[in-house]
């Protein structure tokens, strides 16, 4: 996603981007930490 960043010009949409980068990257941490959690249950099944 750092490939986008150079497509907004305006100070507004590179904060939006950030902000929407922060979120993307929050919840594929989240899903990694899961994963982690309950790889072996998942591997399991």
């Amino acid at each position: 996603m750092k490939k986008a960043i150079g497509i907004f010009k305006k100070p507004v949409d590179f904060f939006i981007l950030c902000e929407y980068n922060y979120l993307v990257s929050e919840i594929f941490v989240y899903k990694i930490y899961n994963y982690e959690i309950f790889g072996k249950k998942v591997n399991e099944i």
